[in-house]
């Protein structure tokens, strides 16, 4: 780390907190979420998966 042109460590420590802030506020402003590249289908309402499942055990 660089000398700090700061007097005492109240001011120093200031300085570092901001750095660091700085820091990782660019590397969040820089990030880009992925998106799946997966394509998951749309699921039917559940009460009609149940008729369907009910009526496919149930069949004679």
């Amino acid at each position: 780390m660089k000398k700090i042109n700061n007097h005492g460590v109240i001011q120093a420590n200031k300085h570092v907190l901001i750095a660091a802030l700085t820091y990782n506020l660019k590397k969040y402003l820089m990030f880009e979420r992925k998106k799946p590249s997966i394509a998951v289908p749309e699921m039917s309402k559940p009460v009609e998966m149940l008729e369907n499942f009910q009526n496919w055990c149930y069949q004679p």
